[in-house]
């Protein structure tokens, strides 16, 4: 959650503040729960000195004492990690789709394999992902995107990059009640196929488009594009592992 976000633990370059994650590991390990956090490296979620403070020097160093540090302080307790968080965003032009981030600029593309090795060798038990979104739908801006992740997997996993898994970001809609997407459940055999597991790792719906039926109706809908969904997902052995997103009680 965001208690592990860079912003929350980095009140400065030379200091972390543990009190949040602290607190939060040991409710959960102490309630009997597995951990999956997130997220190591993204462009949001930042301390404000990052954009001023990180240059083509120091970047390396910022990045994987900032991975090494966090991991390793957990180490051997933590399930999962999100070691990096939606990297692609075809629009900014950079090689490969990359998004045009602050450590994009700095280091270039191989920092998604600094945070990688940097966590593996931190916590060399814990399951690391890279985790984005926006495969869902059979759209033609959704497949550019699962391409352009499907190259990024394929590359790192050819280099030997200790990633383990995929998450996949799955904040559905409600403009229709199902799912039928032939093209996600082709993109996830991919993905199979490279010997990576995949995590449904934010999973939700907003419901909104619903909201005019009365509460069973609305319900019932909503339940039937859940299922569409998991039937998809859950066809691939691979996916291990599903994370609710937004609960509300």
């Amino acid at each position: 959650g965001r208690n592990f976000q860079m912003a929350a633990v980095r009140p400065d370059p030379a200091s972390f503040d543990f009190s949040a994650t602290d607190a939060w590991m040991s409710w959960a390990t102490g309630h009997g729960f597995k951990v999956a956090e997130c997220h190591l490296v993204w462009h949001d979620a930042n301390p404000k000195w990052e954009r001023s403070y990180v240059t083509p020097q120091n970047a390396r160093d910022v990045l994987t004492n900032h991975v090494s540090t966090l991991v390793g302080r957990y180490a051997g307790r933590m399930y999962s990690w999100v070691v990096v968080n939606e990297a692609i965003k075809i629009g900014d032009g950079q090689p490969g789709g990359l998004r045009d981030s602050v450590w994009m600029r700095n280091i270039g593309p191989e920092y998604l394999d600094d945070a990688f090795h940097a966590a593996a060798k931190a916590d060399p038990h814990a399951i690391l992902l890279y985790n984005d979104g926006g495969f869902e739908y059979d759209e033609p801006a959704e497949a550019g995107h699962r391409k352009a992740v499907l190259d990024l997997l394929h590359g790192m996993v050819s280099r030997g990059v200790p990633i383990h898994a995929l998450g996949v970001e799955s904040h559905l809609g409600s403009k229709t009640v199902g799912f039928n997407a032939p093209g996600f459940a082709s993109f996830l055999n991919e993905v199979s196929s490279m010997g990576l597991k995949i995590f449904i790792s934010e999973f939700d719906l907003a419901d909104g488009h619903f909201a005019g039926n009365d509460d069973a109706t609305r319900d019932s809908m909503t339940a039937k594009t859940y299922a569409g969904y998991l039937g998809t997902a859950l066809a691939n052995k691979n996916v291990t592992t599903v994370i609710n997103w937004s609960m509300a009680d």
